[in-house]
């Protein structure tokens, strides 16, 4: 009992760390994107959507070097159900949500993205379907690059040699803190569970995967407040694609064999919420309603999460 609740809160201070890390290393690369003259758009992806999902590729490569991909798989999957419900509905609800026409073409191709995880099912493909997803991640980014390059004015910030040289040291200080954080929140998680008669899976599906999406629902509150809420979608947005081929593709590329089965109920959850999402997000605009539907979906998640994991244990 005693190593079970040593273990806990070892878990519960090494998420606290993984946030911690993952706000300073937000916060120092936005303000250097704003000293260097980077596109908005460009901060808004490459900065936001990507640093945002550092607790997601921190927890994939500790996994993959303990040997434990699945912690890392359930987290990416559950990652992208609290990102879509969670963090959306919340969103929806605190303020009308204008969608474009530019962003309605989006969800679906995080649809097709996530659709691609079924090709697991195809016995000894698992690390081929990794190297797709890395490459798709590099396609991606240049494609999100170029856009950036080619659309909007730049703005000029009033910048200093000494302010720059402290957000790198800060950026990289988080960088290695978000690493070394997570490398026990995987360690941690492995353990309790083990004490606890609980699947590793069922954990990073659910407390894991709602402590990494915490630095998305941080910067979408902060930017719903300053009336950025398409800021705030385009980078909750951002960071599934980003969950969904860059974390999990490093996952399948750098693990042992992976199959579907284990995590097919996870996945199942995820493309019915991702399709709702898609034909939601059609509309010129989602309101309060919206955000009580996705809000509902996700507490019927956490429900079939427990009732699974309370069957299993029976």
């Amino acid at each position: 009992m005693i190593q079970l609740i040593a273990n806990a809160a070892i878990l519960v201070a090494s998420l606290a760390a993984l946030i911690l890390f993952s706000e300073v290393t937000v916060r120092s690369s936005v303000r250097i994107g704003e000293l260097t003259q980077i596109h908005r758009f460009a901060i808004g992806f490459l900065t936001l959507a990507l640093l945002t999902s550092l607790p997601e590729v921190s927890v994939a490569v500790s996994s993959v070097r303990l040997g434990e991909p699945e912690v890392s798989i359930s987290n990416v999957l559950g990652s992208n159900v609290a990102n879509i419900c969670l963090i959306i509905g919340s969103l929806a609800i605190l303020r009308p949500i204008a969608i474009g026409r530019g962003l309605r073409s989006i969800p679906p191709i995080l649809l097709a993205v996530t659709g691609l995880f079924s090709l697991t099912w195809i016995r000894g493909f698992s690390r081929v379907l990794g190297l797709i997803l890395i490459a798709l991640f590099v396609v991606l980014c240049y494609h999100v690059l170029y856009k950036a390059i080619a659309i909007e004015e730049r703005r000029r910030v009033a910048a200093s040699a000494l302010d720059l040289a402290i957000n790198l040291v800060l950026l990289w200080l988080g960088i290695l803190g978000l690493f070394a954080s997570a490398f026990y929140v995987v360690e941690s998680v492995v353990t309790v569970a083990e004490l606890a008669g609980i699947a590793a899976a069922v954990i990073a599906a659910t407390i894991i995967a709602f402590g990494t999406s915490l630095p998305e629902l941080s910067t979408a509150l902060v930017a719903c407040k300053q009336g950025e809420v398409e800021l705030a979608l385009g980078n909750i947005i951002g960071s599934c694609l980003i969950n969904l081929t860059l974390v999990l593709g490093v996952t399948l590329a750098f693990s042992a064999e992976i199959g579907l089965a284990p995590y097919l109920g996870i996945f199942l959850f995820l493309v019915v919420v991702t399709g709702i999402f898609s034909l939601l997000a059609q509309k010129a605009r989602m309101g309060m309603l919206t955000g009580v539907l996705l809000l509902g979906l996700y507490g019927l998640y956490l429900a079939t999460i427990g009732y699974a994991a309370g069957h299993v244990s029976s």
